[in-house]
């Protein structure tokens, strides 16, 4: 959505093209997440359904997995952050849509008088009264099921098939924008991972690899906490906090599995090259001309990741895990401390991260 289409400007109350660029960029959002959504669980589906007869997901799918997800969340987080604009502009949208509606229909009025006298005559008359008075007040949705029950009741020769196209496609509009948030929610909601769950390590494990998109991972971890509502409501088990437990710590060893150890690993790995070229003479240098060298400190310079109620700081799960294995490592061979110590300092200095001392004595007693 364009933030220059939707900044707040009062000199732009009374145009009326104005609020229809406003109104197509909500219905055009709602609807990109919609087909968004229709195709990421048609694709899961059919990928099931091969899973069946034997085939695997192939690895090229899950960026596009991955993807899909991480646009209905943004587009979630895209609607949230314009709330405020787009509720201060609903009202005077829905009144301008009212009107298109209203003139459509006092069109269709005056068919109506032309009819003859008598029963039919009087009920469509009635009809067409009672449409306009719910297109005058406040659009909700006692009004629309009204609206919908008395256009059902109008006879066809009322309207013209233009004419009735264009009715139907304006209220179409008018609930769309009237109900954004919650069809934004709907469009957007990603409960339906739940049953796709067996993919979560694959998915996580592809999102680490890409380096450039560290960050977009937040929009998967939203992602995956839509299905808690779904667990709170289930009836099967003694208490739904037990569902809502059991797929939390899937998604965390899950995440810890494919996620929090390979980054720690992959850091560990770097830290001991590099120490290791230089403390052992004989060891063949790397050139950095011909094998490019791998940028670990993405992994350290991550923002903050929230999965389900836990804030987790990557930098500091780095160093708690390089803490223990420095000071297990210098525990088992003492006369390594300080090739540990070496690598300890070159992770403060070079990617910023804390790793405590392992605090070995300096010899022993006999």
């Amino acid at each position: 959505m364009n933030s220059d289409n939707l900044k707040d400007d009062n000199r732009l109350k009374n145009d009326k093209n104005f609020m229809k660029i406003r109104a197509n960029l909500v219905a055009n959002g709602i609807q990109l997440a919609t087909e968004i959504k229709r195709s990421l669980k048609t694709f899961l589906i059919l990928t099931e359904k091969n899973a069946q007869h034997g085939a695997q997901t192939r690895r090229q799918h899950f960026p596009i997995i991955v993807k899909a997800i991480q646009m209905l969340k943004a587009i979630e987080i895209e609607f949230k952050t314009k709330k405020y604009l787009i509720n201060a502009w609903v009202v005077l949208i829905n009144r301008y849509t009212c009107e298109l509606i209203t003139r459509l229909v006092e069109a269709g009025t005056q068919n109506v008088y032309k009819l003859k006298k008598g029963f039919n005559f009087d009920n469509m008359l009635q009809l067409m009264i009672t449409i306009l008075e719910c297109y005058r007040g406040g659009y909700n949705q006692l009004r629309r099921t009204i609206v919908r029950h008395c256009m059902n009741l109008v006879q066809a020769h009322v309207f013209n098939p233009k004419e009735l196209s264009e009715i139907n496609f304006w209220n179409w509009k008018l609930d769309l924008v009237s109900n954004w948030e919650a069809n934004v929610r709907q469009a957007t909601r990603c409960r339906f991972l739940y049953w796709n769950r067996v993919l979560y390590p694959y998915l996580m494990a592809e999102m680490v690899t890409n380096k450039n998109k560290l960050n977009q991972m937040n929009y998967f971890l939203m992602a995956i906490k839509d299905p808690l509502d779904m667990l709170g409501n289930i009836r099967h088990l003694q208490t739904s906090a037990t569902a809502v437990n059991n797929y939390k710590k899937e998604v965390y060893e899950a995440f810890t599995k494919n996620v929090t150890s390979p980054i720690c690993r992959t850091v560990e790995e770097d830290l001991r090259k590099q120490i290791h070229q230089i403390l052992i003479p004989q060891l063949k240098q790397l050139n950095p001309i011909t094998n490019t060298p791998n940028d670990v400190g993405v992994y350290a310079r991550m923002n903050e990741l929230y999965l389900f109620e836990k804030q987790i700081n990557m930098k500091e799960e780095i160093g708690s895990f390089l803490s223990h294995i420095f000071y297990e490592m210098s525990a088992l061979s003492p006369h390594d401390f300080r090739t540990y110590e070496h690598m300890r300092v070159l992770a403060s200095d070079k990617y910023g991260i804390v790793v405590l001392p392992s605090h070995l004595p300096a010899q022993q007693l006999d």
